[in-house]
């Protein structure tokens, strides 16, 4: 019974690490592309994601759209952790990974409640947190795996994917509008972690579902 109820925890932590992310970037797309419909000056390149919570930019009840988004990202994020932190590989890296992950559903549940026009320090300091957070997830779990014959394949994406989250947060750090734009930079930035996520929340459910054991020591 106990082996029951600890993957059931694995697959709902796993379904929340898939639907979260998803929905953020259904939501934050139909946002944008309604204000660009209404003829609003809002550009996937030149405008950053906050940019579409801040309001005064974007009129009522659009801004809520990608507030309320980020807060049930965050939100599943932390259910992930149930998957998480039975799945991902173990030792010093895996528990580093689930930390960073954590941090990375703090982050974004900031983002929501503080918009960039309400409190823009706070906004722009749990943006950072979860920006920074992600990259660091996929280093530590791709470095972890190296221990772990059933995360092998998940090292050099996931290591990769932390360059490419670290380039793109230099570029946006510096406001570098070079090749993508500033928006653009930004969206880079989350793109490999918010990928990785649901990947690897489907290897999670797939686990879950067809009864694979645990990590050892998870």
């Amino acid at each position: 019974m106990r082996t029951s109820r600890v993957d059931h925890g694995q697959r709902s932590g796993a379904i929340a690490m898939i639907v979260g992310p998803i929905q953020f970037v259904v939501v934050t797309t139909v946002e944008a592309l309604i204000l660009i419909a209404q003829g609003q000056s809002y550009s996937f390149q030149n405008n950053t994601i906050s940019n579409l919570g801040d309001p005064s930019l974007v009129a009522f009840p659009y801004y809520w759209m990608l507030n309320l988004s980020a807060i049930a990202l965050g939100v599943l994020v932390l259910v992930g952790l149930m998957a998480m932190r039975r799945g991902v590989p173990p030792g010093t890296f895996g528990r580093l990974g689930v930390i960073a992950y954590a941090l990375v559903g703090m982050g974004a549940i900031g983002v929501g409640i503080f918009n960039e026009h309400l409190n823009y320090p706070i906004h722009i300091s749990a943006a950072s947190l979860a920006f920074i957070a992600a990259g660091f997830t996929l280093l530590f779990v791709g470095l972890a795996g190296r221990a772990d014959p059933r995360w092998h394949a998940w090292t050099i994406p996931s290591i990769a994917g932390f360059f490419v989250t670290a380039i793109a947060l230099v570029m946006f750090g510096f406001n570098l509008s070079w090749l993508l734009g500033h928006g653009g930079w930004e969206r880079l930035i989350v793109a490999p972690a918010l990928l990785w996520v649901i990947v690897v929340g489907i290897k999670f459910l797939r686990e879950g579902s067809s009864g694979a054991a645990p990590a050892p020591g998870a």
